[in-house]
């Protein structure tokens, strides 16, 4: 009864003693809550919102191997912390589908499934573009190896940034934009296709990471190409 009655009080003290780690604060969800649940319909919007602010964390994971990176945190954290909400949007779909019988409610979660999916799969393709390329140390564009690997970190991070805006704003624009960025014939991607293959005489560990990197690159593309594709369905249907 007293613990109860000093609740407030204990919490507070607890986290002045022992606030939560900057993981844990990146961890929790911004739009998603266990009431919202009550109201299907805004509960689908909510879980939109909070994979759309999902690809905020995908170029500051990036900026770990940039030479000019303007995010500083630890790669590892911003990937545990991104990870641990989208299986948290995953939860909560499963949680709408569990509770609901109306036919739209179920096709719309489980559309937001699918897209769920592939931000699990994109912030995949980063890290291990980042663990790949980290291994080197930052890229600056010294030899022409250098400056290959250079141009591609360049252009995910450009790439990764339209998304977020394009996602996050609900901006024409930037949808139109990233459709041109993430096309098969698209002019960025023929280009680093060239420049992989004028790269002679490199040893056989900046081949492995080249080709590594660069296929990492085309299915990081791939991935924002099918999240497109699904939000311009959605936005059709509506």
């Amino acid at each position: 009864v007293v613990a109860t009655g000093l609740r407030g009080r204990i919490m507070a003290s607890i986290i002045r003693l022992s606030p939560p780690t900057e993981e844990e604060a990146l961890s929790k969800p911004h739009y998603i809550y266990a009431e919202a649940l009550d109201e299907p319909y805004a509960a689908l919007a909510l879980v939109e919102r909070e994979q759309a602010r999902l690809f905020e964390f995908l170029p500051q994971i990036l900026d770990s191997v940039r030479a000019d990176g303007a995010t500083k945190l630890d790669p590892d954290i911003l990937v545990n912390a991104a990870t641990a909400v989208v299986r948290q949007c995953g939860e909560f779909l499963t949680n709408i589908l569990d509770n609901n019988s109306a036919r739209d409610v179920l096709i719309d979660a489980i559309e937001l499934q699918k897209r769920n999916e592939i931000i699990v799969n994109l912030i995949a393709a980063v890290r291990d573009y980042v663990k790949i390329v980290g291994a080197g140390g930052l890229i600056s564009p010294g030899s022409k190896f250098g400056r290959l690997l250079f141009a591609l970190g360049e252009s995910m991070h450009t790439i990764l940034s339209v998304a977020n805006e394009a996602f996050l704003n609900r901006d024409s624009h930037d949808l139109d934009l990233l459709r041109e960025f993430t096309s098969d014939r698209s002019a960025q991607m023929e280009r680093v296709r060239r420049q992989v293959m004028d790269v002679e005489d490199i040893g056989p560990a900046e081949h492995d990471m080249l080709y590594a990197s660069t296929t990492l690159f085309e299915r990081t593309l791939w991935l924002l190409q099918r999240y497109t594709a699904l939000v311009d369905a959605a936005n059709a249907a509506e």
